[in-house]
């Protein structure tokens, strides 16, 4: 059987746009779902900061859905830390990224964003 991890690294540069698709259709893909609109409950005195996991990307609907959910729950600011500038690279790099890079990605867009330097909930 032929390794199939270097071909997929090699897709990944050579056409992410459809590997991003594929990993997305993937059954191991774990896509958050639309969550409805809330109201206030409560209020936070800490922003929240969410991560998404493999297959899934700060910039699904899903994701966004989940994060307005919970600031708009709390009365607070939230904010979805991708670990790449666009769709498609953030989907690849939750599935192609040690966990160590995903959280040196995670830290660097928290530590770039003022309204999180005071603390956050994650």
């Amino acid at each position: 059987s032929t390794p199939k991890l270097p071909a997929l690294l090699r897709r990944a540069v050579s056409d992410p746009e459809t590997l991003a698709r594929e990993i997305r259709s993937s059954p191991l893909a774990a896509l958050a779902s639309l969550f409805g609109n809330p109201t206030a409950v409560a209020n936070s005195s800490y922003p929240i900061a969410v991560a998404h996991g493999m297959g899934d990307s700060c910039f699904n609907p899903g994701m966004k859905s989940i994060t307005k959910f919970a600031g708009t729950a709390l009365n607070t600011y939230s904010v979805c830390l991708p670990t790449a500038d666009n769709l498609i690279m953030d989907t690849i790099k939750g599935f192609l990224h040690t966990m160590d890079a995903s959280v040196d990605d995670f830290a660097k867009r928290v530590r770039a964003d003022p309204k999180l330097a005071n603390g956050f909930n994650a």
